[in-house]
């Protein structure tokens, strides 16, 4: 128990260290550690669960501190939330109940090829859907978003080659940052794409900006083994950070999905012109494609236009839909 105090008492303190200053201001930093002593007999689950139910007691604390888990005190019916849902994600895996559902992406221009933003939904014991944002939270805690990821890829694969005789669409799949960090995931990849002799270019994985941004040399490691393989990259939700434009300068992708927000007050927002303005320029010198998201009301679709933006997505063109049927011939201009 002293060495891993030791242990852990440096690590706070070389966090402290990272303390820096900016424009005359410090910027201090430090860290809440959770700790769970290992025990043979524990599930590796509630070990993690233990130990991240310990770091939130130190953040919250006020931080700076090293919290141990106490069994007795710490099992409260908060944590026991967390275990019960890990134990329903896990039971996800083992009864299949994880659900894909596709929304269109669209194009205005002459172009109807079949495009389609993967969602993973969940069902509990009774078929009833479950949204990501329930039980996404617990499965980030748990460290299960790597294992998700991985069976959205694949049953995205399956389901999309079931569409071949028509025409096999492109399809969009979201990595987690847990993915992201996964320095096996590009050869995963590369070996599940060649098992199914699925065409690389038919798939893009989109990475939020937030994630690009917290996870910058990973991002681009990743980028650049995707396209290596030759699948696509999007920025997803791009545009609301200040640092938004220097992922331009490092990443090199093929989609922009445009924030919504940005999207929705386009017509009366200055700032939001501007910022567009500035994302159109960047993307047509630098050959990526723009997606503009959360496109609500049909009254967008003439302000998109104007700005030379190629494909849209929203509630307007299409719903989320367990089947990939849409007529992508309805809107082209």
């Amino acid at each position: 128990k002293k060495l891993l105090k030791s242990k852990t008492d440096m690590i706070r303190e070389s966090v402290l260290e990272l303390s820096t200053e900016y424009k005359d201001t410090l910027i201090s930093s430090s860290a809440s550690i959770g700790v769970r002593e290992f025990d043979a007999n524990a599930k590796l689950l509630d070990l993690i669960t233990n130990a991240y139910d310990a770091s939130d007691v130190a953040r919250t604390g006020g931080g700076d501190t090293i919290h141990y888990y106490q069994p007795d005190k710490d099992d409260s019916a908060e944590n026991r939330d967390n275990r019960n849902w890990n134990d329903r994600i896990k039971a996800a895996f083992d009864k299949d109940l994880f659900v894909l559902y596709y929304q269109p992406i669209v194009s205005i221009k002459a172009d109807d090829e079949p495009r389609y933003e993967v969602l993973l939904r969940m069902q509990d014991e009774d078929l009833n859907i479950i949204s990501p944002g329930t039980f996404l939270p617990f499965a980030e805690r748990a460290g299960l978003m790597s294992d998700i990821d991985r069976k959205v890829i694949i049953s995205s694969i399956e389901q999309g080659l079931e569409q071949q005789s028509v025409h096999l669409p492109q399809l969009f799949i979201k990595l987690s940052g847990k993915s992201v960090d996964d320095k096996n995931m590009p050869a995963w990849i590369a070996n599940t794409l060649a098992d199914y002799e699925f065409p690389p270019e038919r798939l893009v994985f989109e990475i939020t900006e937030s994630i690009a941004l917290h996870h910058l040399v990973q991002t681009r490691n990743l980028c650049a083994k995707l396209k290596e393989i030759g699948c696509k990259v999007a920025l997803d939700h791009f545009g609301t950070r200040f640092r938004s434009f220097k992922l331009l300068q490092t990443l090199h992708i093929d989609f922009i999905k445009i924030d919504g927000s940005l999207v929705q007050h386009l017509a009366e927002n200055k700032s939001h012109q501007v910022i567009v303005n500035k994302i159109v320029n960047i993307a047509r010198k630098n050959n990526i494609e723009l997606i503009a998201e959360s496109v609500q009301e049909a009254a967008f679709l003439p302000i998109i236009w104007q700005y030379d933006i190629p494909y849209v997505q929203g509630y307007f063109l299409g719903v989320p839909n367990e089947q990939m049927d849409y007529d992508f011939r309805n809107l082209l201009i």
